[in-house]
This record gives C-alpha cells, sequence and structure tokens, in this order.
C-alpha cells in the first residue's frame, strides 16, 4: 500500500501545492471530513499509484487512515502545513 515518500524537487523537502495538477476523480477518494481530519489532499495518479499532499506533522496519521482506507499504491508527497490547510480550503468544494 505505502510505497515510498517522494522528495521534492526544490531542495526544501516539501512540495508546492500551486504547482501541482489535480485530478477532480482523486479529490472525491476523501470525504471533507477525512481530508481535514487527516490533513490528506489526493492530488493525482500515475499508472501505478495514487499521489497524496499531506505534512511531515500529519504523515504518521496519513499513513495510518490509508493503510486502513485505501486499497492502491500511494505516494505520499510532503507539503507545508499552512498551504496545505489553504489548499484544503479551496478544493474543498470537490470533496
Amino acid at each position: 500500500l505505502l510505497e515510498r515518500l517522494l522528495p521534492a524537487d526544490d531542495g526544501t523537502g516539501t512540495i508546492d501545492l500551486e504547482d501541482q495538477k489535480f485530478d477532480e476523480q482523486c479529490l472525491r477518494l476523501l470525504n471533507r471530513r477525512q481530508a481535514w481530519q487527516f490533513h490528506m489532499l489526493p492530488m493525482n495518479r500515475t499508472e501505478d499509484h495514487l499521489n497524496i499532499a499531506t505534512s511531515a506533522g500529519d504523515l504518521v496519521r496519513a499513513v495510518n487512515f490509508s493503510a486502513k482506507k485505501l486499497d492502491e499504491p500511494i505516494y505520499f508527497q510532503m507539503a507545508e502545513r499552512k498551504q496545505l490547510k489553504e489548499t484544503l480550503s479551496t478544493l474543498v468544494a470537490h470533496f
């Protein structure tokens, strides 16, 4: 289920969510409560995994939740918590 953590390209260890592509189908994998409770933002899929943004402080909870509820390989990408919350607020209408 948990494949690996993807390193950020910018050297800070985090991704910039403004540079990411979001797939509506992926956004609907979680409901609003789950997304906010576990600070998880499903972004997009590749052929073999689902990309989910979370923050370093929320990673353990996100991994535990994902292991129980999502039945596919997941790559977690670290985002700054403030930006993650802002992006969740913006995209919450999709959940």
